[in-house]
């Protein structure tokens, strides 16, 4: 059973640090959990290894208030100067949109938000972060125009420069329906989809379709082989659909991982060790196709001018035993690194929200991963072992509108 990662992830469910955490002279932090109350947000920072923070002060998704007592406010502050928290940064309700043209949702807005500032201003945060919202149904200056005026009238009778509270506008790029407003966003989402759509399209129709034709023997695999080989641009396919995409994604892949840091050892959480196990099986497949792709389509016969040798050539490759290890590791490495991935990004993107559709789809993906590795295993077994006893010489391949007869089809054994 898929157990919760968040309940699973609370720092606070866990024995208290016998040491205190090793923190650095810059002020790092997270959106921390207020969960349990307002106050236990800066005890899971700091047994985090936090000296900032940022957190909600309320429901992000509820327009009813939260009413903050004088005790959890003076036990925040208490915790946040024992462990030097600073800033405190409160986010603003999700639902807030002070540029509405709607003057009902306009003013329910404003009562949020103030009472937002009122709960910034009691637990002596630093700063407030905004969103600008969307100006939909007027154009983009009235929209400004309208932010501006409600900030003012919502914190109207309110000194935030007494208590130290600057509001922030957080960009979304000036879009009305804005994804990425940073070039680094931009380039993570360019990543997520290369890697969910051509790179995924790839590892799915080589496992599922491609390798799952070398059960049915030598012939269809060769079949299967010239059909792919016979597709028109087929190099540009190959150079745009899968070469540069998986580049791309690898690369940038690799980059993410070096500027990260392995906690696992501090924080063996499922959630953890999953997304550990992300990125080194995204690196073992990444060799994995590399090395595949080169012997396959660069070395020895030509398999797009001689498909009939294809069957061939790859048992000759998973004969040795070596090979054949790294071929079984780089196949489950890579339907693991591409199933867990497309829940990642469904998860993330905000495709699939709530705890119980993302444990369902998450029981999906691993299905997946599952079939994946059973289809790419027995295509394995099918290259090292079966039709070992194939004649040396092969009947009539079907070559997409022409026929071949190859002079020596050497099924299941090294070419020469």
């Amino acid at each position: 059973m898929v157990r919760s990662i968040a309940r699973e992830q609370d720092i606070l469910s866990k024995r208290s640090p016998r040491k205190p955490p090793r923190l650095t002279s810059r002020r790092i932090g997270i959106h921390t959990s207020s969960a349990g109350g307002v106050q236990n947000a800066a005890e899971r920072a700091y047994r985090l290894g936090c000296n900032t923070l940022q957190i909600f002060s309320s429901s992000p998704r509820q327009w009813a208030p939260y009413e903050l007592g004088i005790p959890q406010c003076n036990e925040m502050n208490r915790l946040r100067a024992r462990y030097d928290l600073k800033p405190l940064v409160i986010h603003t309700n999700y639902l807030v949109n002070l540029a509405s043209s709607n003057e009902l949702f306009l003013n329910k807005s404003m009562e949020a938000f103030r009472g937002e500032v009122e709960r910034a201003l009691a637990l002596c945060a630093d700063y407030l972060v905004l969103h600008p919202g969307s100006f939909r149904g007027a154009d983009r200056e009235q929209g400004l125009l309208r932010t501006a005026a409600a900030i003012a009238a919502s914190t109207q009778g309110l000194d935030l420069a007494a208590g130290g509270l600057t509001i922030l506008i957080e960009n979304t790029a000036g879009a009305e329906f804005s994804l990425g407003g940073s070039f680094e966003q931009v380039a993570e989402v360019i990543k997520r989809l290369d890697g969910i759509v051509p790179v995924g399209a790839f590892l799915f129709e080589h496992i599922l379709i491609s390798n799952s034709t070398a059960i049915s023997g030598p012939p269809a695999y060769a079949r299967q082989v010239s059909f792919l080989a016979n597709l028109p641009l087929v190099f540009f396919l190959e150079l745009f659909g899968i070469w540069l995409p998986i580049a791309f994604h690898a690369l940038y892949g690799f980059y993410i991982w070096y500027r990260g840091e392995g906690n696992v050892a501090e924080y063996p959480w499922t959630g953890n060790w999953m997304y550990t196990a992300q990125r080194w099986t995204g690196g073992i497949a990444f060799v994995y196709i590399v090395w595949h792709t080169y012997t396959m389509r660069f070395t020895g016969v030509d398999l797009h001018e001689h498909p009939e040798y294809s069957f061939g050539k790859v048992a000759a490759e998973v004969h040795h035993p070596l090979l054949l290890a790294f071929y079984v590791v780089g196949l489950i490495c890579a339907s693991w690194h591409f199933a867990y991935g497309i829940w990642l990004f469904a998860a993330k993107w905000g495709i699939v929200t709530g705890d119980k559709a993302q444990q369902r789809f998450l029981r999906l993906c691993l299905g997946l991963f599952v079939l994946m590795s059973a289809v790419g295993l027995v295509s394995l077994y099918t290259f090292s072992e079966r039709f070992q006893e194939a004649p040396a010489t092969g009947g009539t391949i079907v070559d997409t509108g022409h026929a071949t007869k190859p002079e020596t089809a050497t099924y299941g054994k090294p070419v020469q």
